[in-house]
Order: C-alpha cells, then structure tokens, then sequence
C-alpha cells in the first residue's frame, strides 16, 4: 500500500477537499450576498431620490399652485365687488342720493385678469417639465391651456361689457366725472360679469383637483394614509382625476373646440346696448 493510499492521508484529502469545497462555496454565497446588498443599496437610494425629487417638484407645484388660486381668487372678488358697487350707485342714482363712486380702475383690473391668465398658463407648464414622473400628468396641461384660454376669452367679452362703466382715472389719481349706466344697460353686461366670474370658479375647482391629484402621485407613498378627496359638494364643474384621464381627455378636447366657435359667434355679435350709455 502506498503512502497515498494509507487511511489517515485518504482521510486527510477528504477532509482538506470538503474544507476546500466549503470555503468555496461560503467565498460564493458571501460573493452573492454582498452582490445583492449592493443592489438592493442602489435600489434604496434611487427609490430615496426619486422620493427627494418627487417631493421637490410637489413644493414647486404647491407654491404655483398658491400663487394661481390667489391671483384667480384676487380678480374674481374685484369683478364681483365692482358689480356691487354699479348696483349700489344706480340705487343711489335712481332715489336722488349721493352716488359713491366705484372703487374699480381700469388699469387695475385689466392688471388683474392678465395676472390670472398667467398664473393658469404657467400651471399649464408644470405637468409638461414633469412626465417622466407620470405620462399623465398631460391631462393637467389640458386642462389648464383650456382653462386659460377660457379665461382669456371671457376676459375679452367683459373688458367689451363693463370697461366703459369704470370711472376714468387721469396721471393724477383724479377722476372724471362719473354717472352709473342705466340700470337696463347694468343688467345687460352683467351677464358678461356672471360668466367671468363662473369662469373664475371653475378655474379654482380645477387648481384644487389639481393640488389634490399631485399630492398622491409625488408623495403619497410617504404617508399611510387614504387618498384625500376632491371637494365635490355643491360645485357644477368637472372633477379632474388622473384615474379618468381618457374620459377627461376627450371631454376637454369637446370643450376647446366649442369655446372657439362661442367666442367666434360672440365677437361677431357685440353687444348692441353697450354702444350707448347714460
């Protein structure tokens, strides 16, 4: 029997190739392990700064959000307080009392409505800058270039209706002298006024649904917590949500099309009262 072939180096061979073995296979394992806890690292820290990402574009959103609401908000308070002032003064008029004078200026409110056009095109843009976050967010960028255009739109037709009953204001702060519009030509131009102001509303709703809508997309998975709901009670206007973005896209698409044929009919027909006044 040769050296090789005793059982004590038989067994010592055995054991050093099962050492050999185990050694491999715990080198191949630990290999495995440190592999998948460097990806499992990766994918923590991208999924922590798509989280840091999400969250920086929902305080850029949130605070052009803000700004949007306030500035829609600004305008459709001035229109309706002006309307309130010409009801007051053609009272006043009608009974032989001191007419108070409107506290609407021209060069402020046309400053004001422009601002709230603005304010809904930017927030046009923001779903634009952001769709490799979500692809539908473009339902956003639809709802708010028909938003703004619907704004504008009625903007026109007002500034038509009610621009000429504005006390005028010279350089100096001084006021030429003013007399309220009879209150059949008042009556005629409100609905110009009423649909400014629907418009202005239904601007809002939208800012809110749209608030509410990038809330759940940018940070909803860091807070376990339900979905918030959309303030649907007591309002006429459509709910936007992602989740119905066919639906909602198709609507607005409906929409865009007959807003452009109302202002063409609208521009077309002027209102023949407002030719005239007091």
């Amino acid at each position: 029997m040769s050296f090789w072939e005793t059982p004590q180096v038989h067994g010592a061979l055995v054991s050093g190739v099962f050492a050999l073995f185990t050694a491999l296979l715990g080198v191949g394992v630990l290999s495995w392990q440190l592999s998948r806890q460097a990806q499992n690292s990766a994918k923590a820290n991208r999924q922590t700064e798509a989280l840091k990402l999400k969250k920086e574009v929902y305080d850029q959103t949130s605070r052009e959000v803000k700004r949007a609401q306030n500035a829609v908000f600004n305008f459709r308070t001035y229109v309706a307080e002006f309307d309130e002032d010409l009801e007051r003064a053609i009272t006043a008029w009608e009974k032989e009392q001191k007419v108070l004078l409107p506290k609407a200026r021209e060069k402020t409110i046309k400053s004001l409505g422009n601002k709230a056009v603005t304010r809904l095109a930017r927030l046009a843009d923001i779903p634009v800058r952001w769709l490799i976050i979500d692809e539908r967010f473009m339902l956003f960028n639809k709802v708010f270039s028909y938003s703004s255009f619907n704004l504008l739109n009625n903007l026109v037709l007002y500034y038509e209706a009610r621009l000429m009953m504005i006390p005028n204001e010279n350089e100096n702060g001084e006021v030429a002298r003013w007399s309220p519009p009879s209150k059949s030509l008042f009556e005629v131009a409100k609905g110009r006024s009423d649909e400014m102001i629907n418009a202005c509303i239904e601007a809002s709703n939208w800012i809110d649904d749209f608030d509410t809508e990038m809330q759940v997309a940018l940070i909803g998975e860091l807070f376990d917590t339900a979905k918030p709901n959309h303030q649907k009670e007591g309002r006429t206007t459509e709910v936007i949500e992602i989740a119905r973005i066919e639906e909602l896209d198709e609507h607005f698409n409906r929409r865009r099309g007959a807003l452009s044929l109302t202002l063409h009919n609208s521009l077309r027909k002027p209102l023949a009262a407002l030719k005239g006044s007091r």
